[in-house]
């Protein structure tokens, strides 16, 4: 609140939000407000390095003493990105971003994280379509949104459909390499060997500068 009442041109302002929304998990969020400190040149070095993986989990600044331990909050999105990245418990992370969405319901950070595990480590299609059916607006902005999408399209053997969700995320993300994957195996599969390569490439540039 404070930050907001810095006014939306305050430095300071995306500074503390960048911070807030990366404890929360809201990743998508507080990359916009360090794009933000970047073009107000105000951009300090671990925001910018906040930027090179814009979907797993970074702590820019603890915000342990204001977070309440007697019921769910965004800041246990931030948890369960940690669960599903470093920890590898996707059962736990999935579990723990359903509880968010019960707490805070119609988020379109947690519905779109929500989506993409549904999808990702579960192959529910029960799940997603209720998932789908009950969507908020504003999810379409999130990279996860069409990530879901995309693998709900692969699975029902709609690779080009796939591909368009991808990009649709990668636009959004241009640091998910894993979407970038998913479109090199659909061209594959479509058998237009010469974008898959061109993809490969890219890909294999982009592994190289993240190793």
């Amino acid at each position: 609140l404070r930050a907001i009442e810095w006014g939306i041109d305050d430095s300071r302002a995306a500074q503390v939000l960048c911070q807030l929304y990366c404890s929360q998990g809201r990743r998508h969020e507080a990359c916009r407000q360090a794009l933000r400190l970047a073009r107000m040149g105000a951009l300090k070095s671990e925001e910018l390095h906040s930027l090179l993986d814009r979907s797993g989990p970074f702590q820019l600044v603890s915000f342990e003493e204001f977070i309440p331990r007697d019921r769910v909050t965004l800041f246990d999105l931030g948890e369960a990105r940690i669960l599903d990245a470093v920890e590898q418990d996707h059962d736990a992370a999935l579990a723990k971003v359903q509880a968010v969405s019960s707490s805070v319901p119609n988020h379109p950070a947690v519905e779109a994280m929500r989506g993409k595990l549904l999808a990702l480590r579960t192959g529910n299609q029960e799940a997603l379509e209720q998932w789908h059916r009950s969507l908020p607006d504003g999810v379409e902005e999130q990279p996860e949104y069409w990530f879901a999408i995309g693998i709900w399209q692969r699975d029902a053997g709609q690779d080009r459909a796939a591909i368009r969700s991808f990009a649709e995320a990668i636009r959004r993300d241009p640091t998910d390499r894993v979407a970038m994957r998913e479109i090199k195996s659909a061209l594959i599969r479509l058998r237009e060997d010469s974008k898959a390569q061109s993809l490969r490439d890219t890909i294999a540039v982009l592994d190289e500068i993240y190793r």
